[in-house]
Protein backbone atom coordinates (compact mmCIF):
# COMPACT_ATOMS: atom_id res chain seq x y z
CA UNK A 1 0.00 0.00 0.00
CA UNK A 2 1.18 3.61 -0.97
CA UNK A 3 1.52 6.05 1.42
CA UNK A 4 -0.31 9.41 1.39
CA UNK A 5 1.70 12.63 0.91
CA UNK A 6 0.40 13.43 4.77
CA UNK A 7 1.43 10.37 6.11
CA UNK A 8 5.09 11.04 4.84
CA UNK A 9 4.67 14.18 6.08
CA UNK A 10 3.82 13.06 9.50
CA UNK A 11 7.07 10.35 9.30
CA UNK A 12 9.70 13.00 8.44
CA UNK A 13 8.28 14.86 11.22
CA UNK A 14 9.08 11.86 13.64
CA UNK A 15 12.27 11.37 12.13
CA UNK A 16 13.39 15.15 11.51
CA UNK A 17 16.57 14.96 13.56
CA UNK A 18 17.68 11.69 11.74
CA UNK A 19 17.14 12.83 8.55
CA UNK A 20 18.66 16.13 8.87
CA UNK A 21 21.84 14.30 10.89
CA UNK A 22 21.73 11.49 8.16
CA UNK A 23 21.05 8.70 10.79
CA UNK A 24 18.74 6.64 8.56
CA UNK A 25 18.57 3.87 6.44
CA UNK A 26 19.28 4.64 2.40
CA UNK A 27 16.12 3.68 1.26
CA UNK A 28 14.18 6.09 3.56
CA UNK A 29 16.59 8.79 3.31
CA UNK A 30 15.80 8.47 -0.49
CA UNK A 31 12.44 8.68 0.41
CA UNK A 32 12.36 11.70 2.25
CA UNK A 33 14.61 13.89 -0.24
CA UNK A 34 12.25 12.65 -3.16
CA UNK A 35 9.43 14.01 -0.73
CA UNK A 36 11.31 17.45 -0.24
CA UNK A 37 10.97 17.99 -3.87
CA UNK A 38 7.26 18.13 -4.18
CA UNK A 39 6.66 19.00 -0.39
CA UNK A 40 7.07 22.95 0.29
CA UNK A 41 6.17 22.60 3.57
CA UNK A 42 8.50 20.20 4.76
CA UNK A 43 10.94 21.06 2.45
CA UNK A 44 10.65 24.74 4.41
CA UNK A 45 10.50 23.14 7.80
CA UNK A 46 13.84 20.77 7.06
CA UNK A 47 15.72 24.24 5.77
CA UNK A 48 13.86 26.34 9.25
CA UNK A 49 15.17 23.57 11.35
CA UNK A 50 19.03 23.41 10.09
CA UNK A 51 19.05 27.00 9.59
CA UNK A 52 18.41 26.79 13.38
CA UNK A 53 20.51 24.27 14.26
CA UNK A 54 23.22 25.98 12.06
CA UNK A 55 22.68 28.81 14.58
CA UNK A 56 23.53 26.91 17.65
CA UNK A 57 26.45 25.50 16.48
CA UNK A 58 28.26 28.99 16.09
CA UNK A 59 27.59 29.81 19.61
CA UNK A 60 30.04 27.75 20.48
CA UNK A 61 30.58 26.20 23.99
CA UNK A 62 27.63 27.68 25.86
CA UNK A 63 26.23 24.72 27.59
CA UNK A 64 22.53 24.23 27.40
CA UNK A 65 21.16 21.60 30.56
CA UNK A 66 19.78 18.58 29.33
CA UNK A 67 16.41 18.76 30.11
CA UNK A 68 16.06 22.21 28.23
CA UNK A 69 17.34 20.77 25.30
CA UNK A 70 14.58 18.12 25.86
CA UNK A 71 11.87 20.43 26.49
CA UNK A 72 12.77 22.27 23.15
CA UNK A 73 12.79 19.40 21.08
CA UNK A 74 9.92 17.91 22.66
CA UNK A 75 8.21 21.30 21.48
CA UNK A 76 9.56 21.63 18.06
CA UNK A 77 8.24 18.81 17.03
CA UNK A 78 4.69 19.24 18.42
CA UNK A 79 4.64 22.37 16.95
CA UNK A 80 3.68 23.79 20.30
CA UNK A 81 4.83 28.10 21.51
CA UNK A 82 6.47 28.31 24.60
CA UNK A 83 3.82 28.27 27.02
CA UNK A 84 3.55 24.85 25.72
CA UNK A 85 0.12 24.85 24.45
Amino acid sequence: MSMSNEDICEELYRHLSEFLDREMTDDLQAKFDAHLVACVSCRSLCRTMKGTVDMVHDLGGTAVPCDCLARLRSRVLRGAGPSGS
